[in-house]
């Protein structure tokens, strides 16, 4: 009778999944414009745009809010009557914070909103949730959306200016900086203060030269090849560090400290501090003078360093500084340069102090992605000496000198301290792999150097763009899925160095061929990324192969296409699954890892300290560093007038406004080839950027995370053919009810440890991705607690709060601090919030089961058919289910 039970609501979810899957032909039915409606509409004389301001009343959901927005838009006269042609961003504001919904895209007025939302879906789901410090899930209050009639652009040649800056005055680079030219119209007049984009230059050309540079580039940069150290590497750069302290203004973070250190003769310090006293009559002016003073700093000094490391450029400091150079820097716009990633974070900023130096800021946390404090600890350097004060963030300090001196010594230590541990990592570096990390950005490029220089015995081609985004579809996380929701006297185990066991195995080298139709071609005599249609057998208790939904990975049952790496779908059809192959490219193999890997997972396992700590760094990031994505993006402030020039050729991420006459773009380096094919432009001029070329290979990283997941098969099935049940399974671990077998557990590669050292978890609740917690007692029998949900800090959840939570409770994290950063206006706003955990799988749960989320894929000729009928088939497929269950006793 269970059993019946369970099929008959298993087959009630089949139908759930397909119809929430079918929203689109739903939806269409309901007016959603009385959720959300439009609020304000501006009109942009100089840009010639309008701006739709569009309240979401009662919070719906992306997808639903968004089908209310464009029907709102279509039903209004002023965007109907605004040319038939349209390019629209949208724009979420939360908070007073404004943030980028989705990129430029071309509609006219008899785009439907399912051709709409098919173009812009994969930007939202891939970014929604967590988006710039802010979780935007059922939060955007309100919707702003960009507007520009594209009518006049259709089969028109365009010209895009070789400089956007207006009337710019270059002053001489030597002219020193100083309050007397500062003055609060040039501190407003935000519009000559930019930015310009890194790698922005323009090369005005015929269009041929352009595609023949462009072939050119590629002919040379399609491989990542081996490199010897220069002899430039061999002598050791200088650099600085750089922290700064903030206090709250009207509602905002202003700068209040700038602290630096840096050797000369022995190591120094200094810090800026803010006029207060000029502070209170003119606070532009007063935070304008205090960053200038420390870029005069900055020029004076380039004979010692021109790198300066700051622990958290990428989310923090690089808004002020960014900001200061643009308000410092107003008259000389090229000379300040930026890479900025896809989630709006600062890699690189740059300013040229004359035509043969420039200083440059870089993200030390990219480098070594830990705390100030472990960062110190690790290398084995002295940390901050004091601990933080409340009264630090009040401007009362000011008008007490001794609370003003412990504030000051406060403030250096962090650059001291950095210093420091960047001092030791860069000798190390450099001692052991001929590596100066002051040439580097991240801790994947970081990897990737020492790979090329010490380990790469072959040339790794540079996908194509085609390759690069078929393979990309295949490109997965980890096997992370809930299984049981409760569970008693369970055991934790993980794997060692999952990803670099993984990295072991032959990874795809060069494209051999591209296989159009498959049909002939036999997937065990295949290696690489196929189109496949796979079919998941209903019964598996645990689901094997991933699949990506509304932005997310899930294991799912039931039918569906797909892009999957060959070696996994090996791996599932031993377990039952079925898989057509239909089209894919087919590659070589090559070992590329081994010596690599062995070298650091050598020393992780016998040395301690820095070596360690630097040994299991390098393990866990060089794989990802061949998935990065190949467009980078730059900045590039315009005149609003030529607005339209750009989002008809470029794929713009967002618009931040400076004022009426001038706006920063921030621009992905590819075409917008949809719009360009649509309106049928011409452009005489183009942009290229040789050096922003991305050397990645997605395939590689694809088989990476693959390998692993298929590892982890192997062992969760084994588990099942021995009767050990598995309760949640995260990226590299496991909760199971029993020990595993001794061949499993060990210190070798690939082998997994017991993470309570043979403790074991009296209680746990599984309830979904990252939302679990567990009790156990320690060696001396206290009961040590244990949370994990995200969103909210580890270990802050009590087991009690999470019995709550499974009994139907919400969970209220009060006072949670949260940054909110805006790319609108540069300011970072820091809030108390309250943060809520409830239960929400997004899956059944029968008698403590998580019943996996069934993917229903029909035939091609039947998904023409009527919404009825496809239900109908469902529903005589299980005919005879439904029978036996309603005619049971």
């Amino acid at each position: 009778m269970n059993n019946i039970i369970l099929k008959t609501l298993k087959f009630l979810n089949r139908i759930f999944s397909y119809l929430n899957g079918k929203t689109n032909s739903l939806i269409n039915k309901i007016d959603y414009t009385d959720s959300v409606k439009i609020s304000e509409v501006e009109y942009n004389t100089n840009g010639r745009f309008y701006k739709f301001y569009l309240t979401n009343e009662h919070l719906l959901e992306h997808k639903e809010a968004l089908k209310g927005l464009y029907t709102s838009l279509m039903n209004n006269d002023k965007f109907r009557d605004f040319g038939f042609y349209k390019i629209i961003i949208i724009t979420a504001i939360v908070n007073n914070s404004e943030y980028n919904f989705h990129h430029n895209v071309l509609i006219t007025n008899n785009t439907s909103f399912e051709d709409y939302y098919d173009e812009v879906k994969d930007v939202i789901n891939s970014h929604y949730g967590k988006r710039e410090g802010v979780y935007l899930s059922r939060s955007v209050p309100l919707f702003k959306v960009f507007v520009w009639n594209m009518d006049s652009y259709r089969n028109k040649h365009i010209k895009l200016t070789k400089s956007a800056v207006k009337g710019k005055v270059n002053l001489p680079y030597s002219k020193t900086l100083n309050s007397k030219t500062l003055n609060s119209k040039t501190l407003n007049s935000f519009a000559l203060r930019q930015t310009r984009g890194f790698h922005s230059k323009s090369l005005k050309s015929n269009s041929h030269l352009v595609a023949n540079k462009s072939l050119f580039i590629r002919f040379f940069n399609n491989f990542i090849k081996p490199i010897k150290p220069s002899n430039f590497d061999s002598i050791l750069k200088g650099f600085a560090t750089m922290d700064i302290e903030t206090m709250d203004y009207q509602n905002k973070q202003v700068t209040v400290s700038i602290s630096t250190a840096y050797y000369n003769s022995g190591l120094k310090s200094k810090i800026f501090l803010l006029d207060y006293n000029l502070f209170k009559s003119d606070s532009n002016m007063a935070i304008n003078k205090l960053w200038c003073d420390y870029f005069n700093f900055i020029k004076e000094n380039i004979h010692l360093f021109d790198t300066v490391f700051v622990h958290n450029l990428g989310s923090f400091d690089g808004f002020f500084l960014y900001k200061a150079l643009c308000n410092n820097y107003f008259n000389h716009p090229d000379s300040i340069s930026t890479i900025i990633d896809d989630k709006n974070k600062f890699i690189q900023v740059s300013l040229q102090i004359n035509p043969k130096q420039t200083m440059v800021w870089k993200d030390s946390y990219r480098i070594f992605p830990v705390s100030l404090k472990e960062l110190c600890k690790v290398f084995k350097v002295d940390g901050k000496f004091s601990d933080y004060n409340s009264l630090f963030h009040n401007f009362n300090l000011f008008n007490d000198s001794k609370l003003l001196d412990m504030f000051i010594q406060y403030s250096l230590q962090d650059s001291i301290s950095l210093f420091k541990a960047l001092d030791k990592a860069q000798h190390i570096y450099f001692g052991d792999y001929s590596v100066d990390i002051s040439t580097i950005l991240s801790t994947s490029t970081l990897s990737l150097k020492i790979f090329r220089q010490n380990f790469l015995k072959k040339e790794i081609p540079v996908l194509k763009d085609s390759e690069d985004n078929f393979c990309r579809r295949g490109y997965f996380g980890g096997a992370t899925d809930a299984y049981k929701c409760y569970g008693s006297y369970l055991h934790y185990y993980d794997v060692n160095s999952l990803y670099p066991f993984a990295m072991l195995n032959e990874m795809p080298l060069e494209m051999i061929k591209y296989h159009k139709d498959m049909r002939d071609v036999k997937l065990e005599n295949f290696f690489g990324f196929c189109l496949a249609e796979v079919s998941c057998p209903n019964h598996l208790k645990i689901p094997l192969l991933p699949y990506k939904k509304d932005g997310g990975t899930i294991f799912p049952t039931g039918n569906w296409i797909g892009v999957y790496f060959s070696e996994e779908l090996k791996e599932v059809v031993k377990h039952g699954y079925k898989v057509t192959l239909i089209k894919g490219y087919e590659f070589s193999k090559a070992n590329l890892f081994n010596d690599y890997i062995q070298h650091f997972y050598n020393i992780k396992k016998f040395s301690s300290g820095p070596e360690r700590f630097i040994a299991k760094m390098h393990l866990n990031q060089l794989y990802g560093v061949f998935g990065r994505r190949k467009d980078t993006i730059q900045t590039k402030l315009i005149p609003n007038s030529e607005l339209g020039s750009y989002l008809a050729k470029y794929l713009v991420k967002s618009i931040i406004e400076i004022n009426e006459s001038a706006s920063v773009l921030l621009i992905k380096n590819n075409v917008n080839a949809k719009i360009v094919q649509k309106l049928n432009i011409f452009f005489e001029t183009d942009f290229i950027n040789p050096e922003s070329d991305v050397k990645s290979n997605v395939a590689i990283a694809s088989a990476v995370t693959a390998y692993a997941r298929i590892h982890m098969v192997k062992l969760k099935m084994q588990c099942l053919n021995e009767g050990i049940d598995i309760l949640y399974s995260d990226t590299d671990s496991i909760f199971t009810n029993k020990p595993l077998p001794q061949n499993l557990v060990g210190k070798e590669l690939g082998q997994l440890k017991d993470e309570l050292n043979n403790k074991v978890i009296q209680e746990a609740y599984f309830f979904g991705i990252k939302q679990y917690g567990y009790w156990f007692l320690d060696d001396f029998n206290n009961k040590i607690e244990q949370s994990v949900f995200a969103g909210v800090t580890r270990n802050s959840i009590s087991f009690e709060d999470v019995k709550r939570i499974f009994n139907g409770g919400v969970f209220i994290h009060k006072g949670v601090l949260r940054f909110f950063k805006s790319f609108k206006d540069l300011n970072i706003t820091i809030k108390h919030v309250d943060i809520s955990v409830s239960k929400n799988s997004g899956k059944l749960l029968i008698n403590n089961v998580f019943i996996p989320t069934e993917i229903i894929n029909l035939n091609h000729e039947l998904d023409n058919r009527p919404l009825y009928l496809k239900l109908k088939n469902l529903i005589l497929k299980n005919l005879k289910l439904l029978h036996s269950f309603f005619t049971r006793d």
